[in-house]
Order: C-alpha cells, then structure tokens, then sequence
C-alpha cells in the first residue's frame, strides 16, 4: 500500500470505533470457514400468521423488466443471480437483484418460479461464500419481502412450494441472526433486527424465541444511539431516515415487550415529524448526503402507516423546523421550501453516506425544484461516486476546488470538517437567519474558514460568505440548477426560469455557467447547469442574493 493510502487508512480508522474493527475481523475470518448453513434446520414451525407493514415502490418499467438499483433485468428468463450482465461497481444492482422486493408485483408462476429457482441455486453451502446471495442485508430485506408475500399468498400457494420455502427462509433467519452487521451498523444493523423480529412472529419454537430476544435486546440500544434528539437518523440522509421509520413500523408490529413497544411510539412519532419537514412539495424527500427521489420508502404512504400504526393523524409539515443535533433548518410557505445544512456529515464512526455538503441548501419555489442537491447515481467507485460527494457539485463554498472532507474510496472519509452553527434567528412566518461555519479547508495553506449567513424570508433567499485565512486559493460559490431550469445570464447576475417561476440572481463577482449532473437516483444522470461565483482569492468575501419576481 502507498504511503499516501496508509494515511488515508489511519485518519480513517482513527473514528472507527474498536467493536466495529473487532466484528469486520470476524467476519473476515469467518467468511474463510466452511458455510454454515447446510445441513442446520432451526427449531421452528411457520406460523404464516404475521403480515408486515410493507410500504415500497415500485420497480417494474414494463411488464416483464425490473428495475435494480437503475439497471433493468428481465425477469421472464432465468434470473441473472451470479451478475452477469449487471454493471459491477459495488454490486448493488447485484445484490438489488437478491433483495427480491419486485416480488410484490409479480403474477403467481413467476413468483413461484423465481423463489424456487433461488432457493435450488442457493442452498447454503461452501460455493455460496462470499455471494450477494448470503449477505446479511439482502437475507434481512428478502426475507422479510417472503414472509408479507407467503403470507398474502397462502390460499394460492402450490402444494409443498410452502414448506420448501419456509425450510429455505428459517436458515436464512438462522444465519442473519449469528452475522448480525455489527462491523457496520447504522441503518444495516436496525434493518437485520426488524428482520429477526418479524421472523420471530412469522415463526414459533425455540429458534424464534431466539431471534426475538437478539433483537429486542439490541434495538433498544440502536435506538439511543441512532434516532438523535431532534428525531433525525444519524445518518443524516433523508432516504435512509425513512428506511429506517419503515423497518422501526416492523418491529412495533411484532414486539411483545411494552417498554420497547412505548419506546417506539416515541422514535416513531418524532421521526414522522422530521420525515414530513424533509419532505418536499413534489412530495419527494431532500437530498442531502445519499439520499434519492425513489431510494426510500414514499414519504405520504410511509407517514400514513404511522399514523395507523400509533392511532393518530399524520404530521403536517411545520412552517419553521429546526433539527439542531442533524443540522438541518428549515422553512416552508405554501409550495415553497428551503432546507439548509449546518451540521456534521455523518457520525464520525459511520461517515459512509456522507458528502461534502456543509452550508449547501436546497430551495423549491412555486412546488418546483430550483436549486437542487446533486444527489447520487451509484456507489461503485468511480468519477461518478467521487462526483456526488465532491463539494464543488453542491451549493456551498469551493477553495481551490477542494473537498471539504478527505474522501476516498467509495465510503471512506479520512479528515472530515468541524462545523459550528454560530447563530439563529427564528423570525416565524418572516423566514430565518442562520450563521454557519466549518474548518474542512484547514489543511490548505494559510488554513483558511469557511464562514455563510443565510437570510431566507418570502421574497428569497440572501447568502453573505466570507473565507478567512487561506493564501490566494480561488474562492467560489456554486449553484446547482434543476435541469428544467433555464438560467439567463447578464453583468451583474441573471434570471432563473421554469415554467411561471421567475428568480433575480444578484453576485457580488463575476458569474459563469459549467455542465455538471443532477443524479435523483440510482442509475440516473441528468444534464443539468452548475452557476459558479468567483469571490476572489483567499482571504474573500462575496455573497448572492436570490429573489423571487411576482
């Protein structure tokens, strides 16, 4: 390894908690032993009587062809299980392919064709190390689509496709709950437990009995940890935030202890209020960090199974909300929204999802996006993944171009920025001001900050940006604009146009137009413009000022 990656590892590692270094150990050592599957029928009978609440979206483009992960596979062949023909990447289309939920649409003989096709191709032996097949999120996520989908199709079921199915899923219950995701946590360890717990219903006896204990013990734990006080996922990902309210609807249904049941009424109802504040007019979430318009659950349907769940009515979106400890603030009036971001990426053990989007922001104005966050299109590594986390594709301040966190790799963040919320003023039905800073630039010579104030009222949104330090690095703002929108230049600024919807830009510095990408889910590239204002070289200040035109 070159000496430059060993410091890229060792600035990494240093957030890396020790249990997570332990269990990546003995999942490394373990995926070197004989499989242990073969062979072990967990003490269990299918009870059959559990149905989850299931809210997905669907992944059909025409009658026979699914999408995964952007890619599409014809389901009316045999299935691609070993990737062939799949883009490699991180294998996500390959292991979108294993998670199996297009089953929910599928007519009855294909359903019966495709799960008895897997479960002949994949038995649990020695030849399925190291697959996508075996993986714990995709057996947690599959398994919990075959337990709703055997149970919605019972009185239809072919004679013996039942027990063959059951035998197949209890092993893969049996096995998640002995490789439990603990080297990675986060919203992969709660979706492996909501998995156990729904088991634990669908399944009576010992091994069942098992499972729930696992879960229940751990989750209680996961919930302190990753629901933070304002209600967001610590993530800090819209999408993965509502995975994450879809799985914790799971667990609700299917535990049987009141003190976790009362303690999930709690996360549930706080985490619906962010999911509806973060939900834009489209009805579509935000998309800071890896996030995307169709990567998580339909935000109105999931709020809806809240709601029916806890016996209330669904939260309403707030005019003003704060989310201190994520750091996200926002405002809404009728169909428009600004949502800023002055918080940390992620949390330093779990930076995976992160990008370098400090002080950016998203508006929508009149129910159309207008500035948009650049969202992400896959997570192989590539010019693509290295785009969607750079910081000079999102709308906020570049010096020299650079990154405001140390990412490599597709996941990885070495250095990572300090950020500070320095002030903010809540001016009710009138907008904010919010006064932000960070150091993610420091390592540049003269060490230069970062510092934004952000004034949002009806009329627009005024941003004033100041770098101190530095020695000369151009400074420049970026925007990043809906490709629907249609961006007239002039000397002291431009026009921002989509359909009736008129924007005055007025820079403080010379204004240019790039190409860039606007990536609003997996496998989806839109041309698009990026505006650039150059404010000058380090130390500078410069600010724009966006205002709607009646």
């Amino acid at each position: 390894m070159r000496p430059r990656h060993l410091r890229l590892l060792g600035r990494s590692i240093r957030h890396t908690r020790p249990a997570q270094l332990w269990f990546r150990l003995v999942r490394v050592i373990r995926s070197r032993l004989p499989f242990p599957v073969r062979h072990r029928d967990p003490e269990v009978e299918a009870t059959g009587a559990f149905t989850l609440p299931l809210v997905t979206r669907p992944e059909w483009v025409d009658a026979d062809v699914v999408s995964v992960a952007g890619q599409h596979v014809r389901v009316a062949d045999p299935l691609p299980w070993s990737g062939d023909g799949l883009d490699a990447g991180t294998g996500l289309a390959h292991l979108t392919l294993h998670y199996m939920t297009y089953l929910h649409d599928v007519d009855l003989y294909t359903f019966h064709r495709i799960v008895d096709d897997w479960i002949e191709r994949h038995p649990g032996t020695d030849a399925d190390r190291g697959g996508f097949a075996w993986n714990p999120y995709a057996i947690a996520i599959r398994a919990m689509v075959w337990m709703h989908e055997l149970t919605r199709r019972a009185g239809e079921l072919t004679e013996g496709f039942r027990p063959r199915a059951d035998r197949s899923l209890a092993r893969q219950l049996a096995f998640l709950a002995r490789r439990l995701e603990r080297d990675v946590g986060g919203n992969h360890l709660i979706k492996d437990l909501a998995a156990l717990m729904a088991g634990s219903c669908y399944f009576e006896g010992p091994a069942a009995d098992t499972w729930a204990t696992i879960a229940e013990s751990r989750l209680l734990r996961q919930l302190d940890e990753q629901v933070l006080a304002d209600g967001m996922h610590f993530e800090r990902s819209f999408s993965y935030h509502a995975a994450v309210v879809s799985d914790l609807l799971v667990c609700h249904r299917a535990t049987e202890s009141p003190v976790l049941r009362r303690r999930l009424e709690d996360v549930l109802a706080s985490m619906a209020q962010v999911l509806a504040d973060g939900t834009h007019p489209d009805g579509a979430a935000a998309l800071f960090n890896d996030a995307g318009l169709r990567a998580g659950p339909d935000p109105e349907q999931l709020l809806t199974a809240v709601a029916d769940a806890l016996g209330s009515d669904p939260p309403s979106p707030r005019g003003r909300f704060d989310l201190p400890v994520a750091g996200y603030f926002g405002w809404r009036r009728s169909d428009d929204l600004v949502i800023v971001d002055c918080g940390p990426i992620g949390p330093d053990h779990l930076p995976a999802h992160a990008h370098g989007d400090v002080l950016s922001f998203e508006w929508t104005v009149d129910g159309r996006r207008l500035i948009v966050d650049a969202g992400v299109s896959q997570y192989g590594y590539g010019e693509d993944r290295r785009y969607s986390r750079a910081t000079s594709s999102h709308n906020t301040v570049t010096v020299d171009r650079a990154d405001q966190a140390e990412f490599w790799s597709a996941f990885r963040v070495g250095r990572r920025p300090n950020v500070t919320l320095e002030s903010l003023e809540d001016r009710g039905d009138d907008g904010f001001r919010l006064v932000g800073s960070h150091d993610g630039f420091s390592s540049q010579r003269g060490r230069p900050r970062h510092r934004r104030r952000f004034d949002v009222s009806a009329d627009g949104i005024l941003v004033d940006d100041e770098v101190s330090g530095g020695a000369g690095q151009p400074v420049e703002a970026r925007l990043l604009l809906h490709p629907e929108v249609q961006f007239t230049p002039d000397r002291v600024g431009g026009f921002l146009r989509v359909g009736s919807t008129e924007v005055r830009l007025e820079a403080d510095g010379p204004v240019s137009v790039v190409e860039a990408w606007w990536c609003p889910d997996f496998g989806v590239k839109l041309p698009t413009s990026q505006i650039v204002i150059a404010y000058g070289g380090a130390p500078s200040r410069g600010g724009f000022r966006l205002i709607r035109r009646s």
